[in-house]
């Protein structure tokens, strides 16, 4: 609970006091962050989140013990300086542990060969920010090896520049000003928010289980990725008194008699189902599904047995999947696909979400309050004949409950 409320704190601090921070020495150049909220719930996640090394395995103690007293109700001035120097203390530590998700994998840039380099494991905060190895004494004159971790140019530089400065400097602070204390502790802290912004897309892909979905995903479709040829689809609306199905992307497989203009038939098509009777108004136009998608936040696809409907809902997530992987600030939803034939009593809807994402009760909460899944079902039909009502008023007050603007 202690925890809970100093993130909290935390979060409403940087969206209240950091959207933006001064260069030092020249408050005429501002850095001013793209998305606030977004960093500090990614370096309250990133700090608690744990690492197999032990060197920086008291970082998110250190951390929230220094950034205390500036977070307090009642702002704890007597204890601002030393806060300010144990902050700016905890900020190397900081730093490795980023270093190390980009370099556990490294060797020689991480632990160092003992002849040359120290590896980052050792390295001081000054090669941290310069993006260097640090060398032992017999390697100073081998060549630098680069290992960059934040941007240190401009602005970014001056304000990391202050951070390191301030560790360096101890018990300097206690000579300053409240005014001077609270812009070194702006700064210090903004340094933890430069360093996650320069790593977000490694943090969050890390961090975040529903990242870590994403890449099973790409690693289990990507081997047939090349050999899938997308199929076209008719477009029918369909009067449902469920209310679940809104537009219906029919698949189509032409046969030999079909020309490139045909179209089904104009009279109505009529499909029944336990949950009532779907009449079919006359068919507007033939594209391929994925147009389907990205037009419409709901649709079904229909099509006889092995005509590739599992397949393109396959394709359709691998798809947003990589998009989402390569750019995670894209306003997307995450895509999750559930094998209806698993629906059970005891594994509904939600259940089978939250076990394919492994995330828990209030993470999945959170995901579905902002719109940020899109639910593809497959084999609707494949749910056991006595679950079948249930489940489709169970999805339909899903639908109604989170309504999803992103394709699903």
């Amino acid at each position: 609970m202690e925890t809970t409320r100093s993130h909290e704190r935390l979060k409403s601090f940087v969206k209240h006091e950091l959207a933006q921070i001064e260069k030092p020495g020249n408050p005429g150049q501002v850095h001013r962050f793209a998305d606030p909220p977004r960093l500090a719930k990614a370096l309250c996640d990133f700090l608690t989140f744990p690492v197999d090394e032990p060197t920086i395995g008291r970082l998110d103690s250190a951390f929230w013990n220094a950034v205390e007293p500036l977070l307090a109700e009642d702002l704890a001035v007597r204890s601002l300086p030393d806060c300010v120097e144990r902050l700016a203390a905890a900020f190397e530590s900081f730093l490795k542990k980023i270093a190390f998700l980009r370099y556990k994998n490294d060797p020689l840039r991480w632990s160092g060969d003992g002849v040359n380099y120290v590896g980052l494991v050792n390295t001081t905060l000054a090669d941290l920010v310069r993006g260097l190895v640090g060398k032992t004494k017999a390697g100073e004159l081998a060549a630098d090896l680069s290992a960059p971790i934040i941007d240190a140019r401009g602005t970014k530089g001056a304000i990391y520049g202050k951070a390191r400065e301030v560790r360096n400097n101890v018990h300097r602070t206690q000579d300053y000003s409240l005014a001077e204390i609270i812009a070194l502790a702006r700064t210090v802290l903004a340094s933890y928010l430069l360093a996650i912004e320069d790593n977000i897309q490694i943090i969050e892909q890390t961090v975040y289980p529903q990242y870590r979905y994403l890449q099973r995903v790409v690693e289990a479709f990507r081997s047939w990725e090349k050999q899938y040829i997308e199929l076209e689809g008719q477009e029918e609306v369909f009067m449902a008194d469920i209310g679940v199905l809104e537009p219906v992307a029919v698949e189509w497989q032409p046969t030999a008699d079909d020309s490139a203009d045909d179209a089904l038939s104009d009279s109505s098509l009529r499909i029944s189902g336990e949950a009532g009777e779907l009449e079919a108004l006359k068919p507007r136009r033939r594209a391929p599904i994925s147009n389907f998608v990205e037009e419409f936040p709901r649709l079904a696809l229909i099509g006889n047995g092995g005509c590739g409907k599992t397949t393109t809902l396959q394709r359709l997530v691998l798809d947003n999947a990589q998009r989402l992987l390569s750019n995670p600030a894209a306003d997307l939803a995450i895509p999750v696909l559930v094998e209806a034939n698993r629906y059970s009593l005891t594994f509904r809807f939600l259940h089978l979400v939250k076990n394919e994402l492994g995330v828990n009760d209030d993470e999945l909460g959170t995901l579905l309050n902002e719109g940020k899944l899109a639910l593809f079902i497959d084999g609707l039909n494949e749910i056991a004949a006595s679950l079948q009502p249930e489940a489709l008023v169970e999805l339909k007050n899903l639908l109604a409950r989170w309504p999803n603007p992103n394709p699903s």
